[in-house]
């Protein structure tokens, strides 16, 4: 057998293989997906007795808005990195959520220092709720990059974890009614790097192929 026999021999035997989808398209979905799971949760649980007001708390909307960015700019890298081409983003936009999660913990600290308690509630099953409450967005995310052939598993699975958990801090926030400062920061946000770092840990090795 000769080398262009060999050739059409392979030829013939090869399947076609769906194109992975783009960038935009799948961050898209990606946002369709957490906003029904979003939408489900609150059905289940029901959002704080508080929230009309708390919406109009020009704090309160601030925290928000600064976790969905830190959500939704870590999901569009984590999906950029995915695909080996797509690796080109500046280290600006790498590195924006990490930014949005620094705000974030400003916020925070800066509440603290606005208000005179100092008292933390133990409330264990708010990191419980954290974690728990990021599992499925997650699974859904590396579940998607497998798909694709990322070469920066670390960084792909870093972002995914930061946007899992500030996803799922968000949801948190609506449905539990208590916004003292010292809990937030020891239950809610210490909480999340620690996920992220087990998420990356994890996330890293399932995505090596």
């Amino acid at each position: 057998m000769n080398s262009n026999d060999i050739i059409n021999q392979l030829a013939k035997e090869l399947t076609p293989v769906k194109p992975v989808m783009g960038v935009y398209k799948k961050s898209a979905l990606w946002l369709l997906i957490g906003a029904a799971y979003a939408c489900f949760m609150v059905l289940v649980l029901g959002l704080r007795d508080d929230i009309s007001v708390k919406i109009t708390q020009h704090s309160f909307l601030l925290e928000m808005v600064i976790a969905l960015l830190a959500s939704l700019s870590s999901g569009f890298v984590a999906v950029t990195l995915s695909v080996p081409d797509q690796y080109q983003l500046p280290k600006t936009i790498q590195y924006l959520p990490f930014s949005f999660m620094s705000m974030l913990l400003g916020i925070l600290l800066y509440s603290w220092m606005d208000v005179s308690t100092s008292f933390v509630p133990s409330a264990l099953e708010c990191s419980l709720e954290i974690t728990m409450f990021s599992v499925f967005p997650m699974i859904v995310m590396i579940y998607a990059i497998r798909k694709a052939a990322t070469t920066h598993s670390i960084m792909c699975s870093a972002m995914t974890s930061l946007s899992a958990v500030h996803f799922s801090y968000i949801l948190l926030r609506v449905i539990e009614q208590n916004d003292n400062t010292p809990h937030i920061l020891y239950w809610h946000y210490s909480p999340m790097i620690i996920v992220v770092i087990f998420g990356m840990m994890v996330g890293s090795k399932l995505l090596k192929w």
